[in-house]
C-alpha cells in the first residue's frame, strides 16, 4: 500500500482503536419519538423522571426478557439435547423471565456492582481474565481491591484454556489450603470475627480441629446477612465476538467453563454486549470480492443515516449467537439453582448509544435481588430510570430491533468485508494473518432449500491479524499513526499487567507483541522502541539449561530479554533488558571476578603491593558500581544525581551464567536499576561520559547544537548541560571508574522526541570536590593515587576495559 505523502495533517484520521458506534449510525430519530411518547403520558413521564425500583423498570425487563428469548431463540437446553456443535440445533425455546433480569448501568458500571456484591478482596482469592483481554476492565477489578491479583489466561483457538485455567486455580488452592493450621475465624457474641494464629480464643475456648481446617473459607471483610453469597473466585471473559480477539466460544468449551465454575466456586462473568450484531461472513465477502475496494456492495447497501424505516427489510433473520454461559448454566444439570455461576452483563451501548448508560444483567433471581442491593442502588434507584423509559418504548414498538437488523447489522457487515479485503490484498502478501479462532457456524434451516445451510458467522466490533515473525506490532501501530494517521491498538495494550504472580507453568513472556487488534467502529511502548534494533539472546551466554530461569531479585522474577548493545564475549559486564512482573528493568551483569583478574590489577601497581584479597575487593568491577553508588547517595544532594532516578539494589546470579565456570559459588554480581521513561527526562543529553580525547566529540556536539531549529533559551539550556556532563565525566574518568567503556557513540543530542536513556552506573556517577569517590580505605592513599595513574594511562586495554 502507498502512501505518496508523509504530512498526516493532509490525512483524515482513521480510529480503529476505539470500541465506539459510528455515530452517523446514532437512532437520533427513534429517540427523539420515545422521548416525545414519554413525556406526552404524565403518568409515564413521572415515572421517568423520579427515583426508579432498585431492580430496573419493570416494564423494560420485561421488554428485555421477550427480546433476550426471541435472540437466544435456541437457547442451550439440558444436557443430553444438544448436538456437539458451536450452537444448539434443537428448536426448543426457554423464555427468559423477567425475574432474571434487572436494569443496570451498562456493563462497566454493573461490573463494579458485582464486584462489589459478590466478591471479597480476602475470601476471593483472584481474578481471572481472559487475555488478550479488554484492558479498561482492570482497573474495574484494581479498585474492588483485587490489584495484583488479576492474572491473565490464554486463549486457545476456541477461546479461555480451561485447562490451563484449572491448573492455575488449583495451584493458588493449593497453597491456600496449605495455610488451613495458621489460623483461625470465631464469631463472637456480637457477631464479630475474630481471628487467632492459635488455637487459644478470648473467651477461653479452643477451637477445633474442624474450626481451624475451615478457618480460610470463613476469613472475610464482608459479613453475612448483606453478603449472603460470596464467590471464591471470579473468571470474566467475552465469550462471543471477543473484545480485542474476536474469538466466538464454541458449545463445548462453555459447558467446560460452567463446570469449573461450579467445581472450584467461581463466578463467570461474561460480557454479552455483541451478541447482537452477527452476519454471514460468505455472504458479505462474495459482494466485495472481484470489485473495488470502494465500491458498495449491492446487498443491503449502507445507510446515510440513523434512521431505521420499518419499510426496511431483510431476506432472512441475523444468524443467531450461541448460548450465553448463563444459558449453559441454567441448563445444564447439576448446577446451584439458588445462585448459580454465571451472570449475563449486558449493554445497550453498541445498539443504541453509550451516553445512554443503561444495560441489564440476567443470572438467577436470588443474584438479581442481591445484585441490586448495592449501596448505590440502595440510595439512587436503578440508574439510567429516564434513558430506561426511551429504550423501553424502542424494544417495545420493535424500533430497536429495526435499528438492529436494518441499520447496524449491513453497515458493520459492510465494514467487515472491506476491511478483510483489504487485508487479504494488502497485507497477507507480506505474511499478515486474520486471526479470529475457529470459525463459528451456525445451521440455518430458515434458509433450507439453498446451496448451503450452514454458514461461518462473524459479528462484533473487532477484528484480530497476526503479523509474521520479526514483525513489530508496536512499530506497526507507532508508523501507521505517524505517517497514515491511523490509530490502531497492539496486543501489549491487551493484557493483565497488574499480576505480580508467577505460575509453574507460565510461557516465558514473548519478545514480540505480532497481534493487532482492529475496530470497526497503540503507541508503541519506549521500552521496547529504545531495544528494537538490539540483538536476541545469544546461546553463548547461556552455560546450562538451568540457567535459563528468571533471575530473582529480592521477591521479584527478572527474566533477560535483549542485551543493551551488542555483547562482547570477553567483557566483565553487561547491560541488559529484564521484563519484571511490574515493568522493565535494566540489569547490569558482573562476570565473577576471579583471582586471575586480581593478580592482572595486582601486577600494575606499585610497591609496596597490597595483598591479592584486597585487590579483588577493591578492583572487582561489582563492587566498585555497588560502593559507587552508595557514596553517591550518601554525600551528594539530589541535584547532582540526576541521572540515578532509581536504583533497586542487587541480585543473585548464577556463576555459570557469564562463563568462568572455575568460580564454585554464586555470587552478588547483579545490579537493578531503572530504564527512563518518555518525558521524564525531558530533553536531556544521553549519556553523561566521554574519554580524555572528549574535547573533539564536545566541540562537533556544540556544532550541531548550533544548527538545531530551537530558541536560544534551548540552546543555552543544552551547552549547559553538555557542559555539566563534561565535568562529571571527567571528574568519573580521572578516578578511574569508568572502565572505559564509554566511548564517543554514547554522547550526544536526543536522536528521537523520547529522548531515551539507560541508566548504567558507569554514565550516571556525579562527584563534588569536598567529597570525590575513593575505591575504599584498605589500600593506603599512596598506593590508590598511583592506581589512577596506571588506569588512566591504560583505560583502553585494562582488564576491565568493555
Amino acid at each position: 500500500m502507498v502512501v505518496e505523502t508523509s504530512n498526516t495533517a493532509a490525512l483524515a484520521h482513521i480510529d480503529l482503536q476505539k470500541g465506539w458506534p459510528t455515530p452517523r449510525l446514532l437512532p437520533r430519530g427513534p429517540l427523539l419519538e420515545a422521548a416525545e411518547a414519554t413525556l406526552s403520558d404524565p403518568k409515564r413521564a413521572t415515572e421517568a423522571m423520579l427515583y426508579g425500583p432498585n431492580i430496573g423498570d419493570p416494564a423494560l425487563r420485561k421488554e428485555c426478557a421477550e427480546w433476550l428469548s426471541r435472540l437466544y431463540r435456541s437457547r442451550s437446553p439440558p444436557a443430553g439435547t444438544v448436538n456437539v456443535d458451536n450452537s444448539s440445533t434443537t428448536t426448543t425455546s426457554v423464555p427468559i423471565s423477567p425475574e432474571r433480569i434487572c436494569i443496570t448501568a451498562g456493563a462497566s458500571g454493573n461490573l463494579a456492582c458485582i464486584m462489589a456484591a459478590f466478591s471479597d478482596p480476602v475470601y476471593t482469592r483472584r481474578v481471572w481474565m481472559v487475555e488478550p483481554t479488554y484492558f479498561l476492565a482492570c482497573t474495574v477489578f484494581d479498585d474492588a481491591g483485587f490489584q495484583g491479583r488479576l492474572v491473565g489466561v490464554p486463549e486457545d483457538a476456541d477461546g479461555m484454556d480451561v485447562d490451563r485455567l484449572r491448573s492455575m486455580i488449583e495451584v493458588v488452592d493449593g497453597e491456600e489450603k496449605s495455610k488451613q493450621g495458621a489460623s483461625c475465624v470465631k464469631e463472637t457474641a456480637n457477631g464479630e470475627q475474630e481471628i487467632k494464629q492459635d488455637r487459644s480464643w478470648a473467651d477461653g475456648t479452643v477451637a477445633g480441629v474442624k474450626e481451624i481446617e475451615q478457618a480460610p473459607s470463613l476469613a472475610s471483610f464482608k459479613r453475612s446477612p448483606q453478603y449472603p453469597k460470596l464467590y471464591r473466585h471470579i473468571i470474566y471473559l467475552v465469550p462471543t465476538f471477543s473484545n480485542p480477539s474476536s474469538k466466538t466460544y464454541p458449545l463445548e468449551r462453555r459447558e467446560a467453563l460452567v463446570r469449573l465454575a461450579r467445581e472450584k466456586d467461581a463466578l463467570l462473568i461474561t460480557d454479552d454486549c455483541y451478541d447482537f450484531l452477527s452476519w454471514s461472513v460468505e455472504t458479505r465477502l462474495a459482494q466485495t470480492n472481484g470489485s473495488s475496494l470502494g465500491a458498495s456492495p449491492t446487498l443491503f447497501p449502507p445507510p446515510t443515516n440513523g434512521s431505521s424505516s420499518s419499510n426496511s427489510s431483510r431476506t432472512y433473520p441475523p444468524p443467531p449467537p450461541p448460548p450465553r454461559l448463563v444459558d449453559v448454566d441454567s441448563s445444564l444439570p447439576g448446577g446451584d439453582l439458588e445462585w448459580g455461576n454465571a451472570v449475563s452483563n449486558g449493554s445497550f451501548s453498541k445498539v443504541v448509544g453509550p451516553g445512554m448508560r443503561c444495560g441489564w444483567a440476567e443470572a438467577t433471581p436470588k443474584f438479581i435481588l442481591r445484585l441490586n442491593r448495592v449501596g448505590a442502588t440502595l440510595s439512587g434507584g436503578a440508574p439510567g430510570q429516564f434513558s430506561s423509559t426511551l429504550i423501553e418504548h424502542l424494544l417495545r414498538t420493535g424500533a430497536l430491533e429495526g435499528h438492529i437488523r436494518n441499520v447496524l447489522i449491513p453497515l458493520y457487515q459492510h465494514r467487515s468485508a472491506i476491511l478483510r479485503q483489504a487485508i487479504h490484498e494488502y497485507l497477507e502478501p507480506l505474511g499478515v494473518k486474520i486471526d479470529t479462532g475457529a470459525p463459528y457456524k451456525v445451521d440455518r434451516p430458515d434458509r433450507t432449500g439453498e446451496e448451503e445451510e450452514e454458514e461461518e458467522v462473524f459479528g462484533g466490533f473487532f477484528l484480530y491479524i497476526l503479523f509474521p515473525e520479526g514483525i513489530r506490532s508496536d512499530e506497526v501501530a507507532r508508523i501507521a499513526l505517524d505517517e497514515y494517521n491511523l490509530r490502531i491498538l497492539s496486543s501489549g495494550m491487551m493484557a493483565t499487567a497488574s499480576c505480580k504472580r508467577k505460575f509453574p507453568l507460565d510461557p516465558p513472556p514473548p519478545q514480540e507483541h505480532p497481534h493487532k487488534r482492529l475496530s470497526l467502529g497503540s503507541p508503541r511502548s519506549w521500552e521496547e522502541e529504545f531495544f528494537a534494533n538490539s540483538p536476541g539472546i545469544p546461546d553463548w551466554i547461556w552455560a546450562s539449561d538451568v540457567d535459563r530461569e528468571p533471575l530473582r531479585f529480592h521477591e521479584t522474577l527478572l527474566e533477560l530479554v535483549r542485551p543493551f548493545n551488542h555483547p562482547v564475549p570477553d567483557a566483565p559486564a553487561q547491560v541488559w533488558l529484564a521484563r519484571g512482573e511490574t515493568g522493565f528493568y535494566a540489569v547490569k551483569l558482573f562476570k565473577p571476578y576471579t583471582d586471575d583478574d586480581a593478580k592482572a590489577q595486582a601486577a600494575r601497581l606499585s610497591d609496596p603491593k597490597p595483598s591479592l584479597q584486597k585487590v579483588r575487593h577493591d578492583f572487582s568491577p561489582f563492587a566498585l558500581e555497588t560502593r559507587a553508588y552508595e557514596r553517591i547517595r550518601k554525600f551528594c544532594p539530589a541535584s547532582q544525581q540526576s541521572f540515578f532516578r532509581r536504583y533497586h539494589g542487587t541480585i543473585e546470579i548464577p556463576a555459570s551464567l557469564l562463563g568462568r565456570s572455575s568460580v564454585r559459588t554464586s555470587r552478588r554480581q547483579g545490579i537493578v536499576f531503572d530504564v527512563l521513561t518518555i518525558g521524564l527526562e525531558g530533553r536531556r543529553l544521553h549519556s553523561a561520559g566521554v574519554v580524555d580525547d572528549s574535547a573533539p566529540h564536545a566541540e562537533a556536539l556544540r556544532t550541531e547544537l548550533a544548527k538545531l531549529d530551537v530558541s536560544p533559551f534551548e540552546k543555552k539550556w543544552y551547552s549547559s548541560v553538555l557542559n555539566d556532563r563534561l565535568r562529571m565525566a571527567m571528574s568519573a574518568h580521572a578516578l578511574g571508574v569508568l572502565h572505559g567503556d564509554i566511548k564517543p557513540d554514547c554522547f550526544g543530542l536526543p536522536n528521537s522526541p523520547h529522548d531515551i536513556a539507560l541508566h548504567d552506573f558507569s554514565r550516571a556517577y556525579t562527584f563534588t570536590r569536598e567529597r570525590p569517590y575513593a575505591m575504599n580505605g584498605i589500600l593506603r592513599l599512596r598506593t590508590f593515587k598511583h592506581a589512577v595513574e596506571v588506569e588512566r594511562r591504560n583505560i583502553r586495554s585494562c582488564v576491565l576495559e568493555m
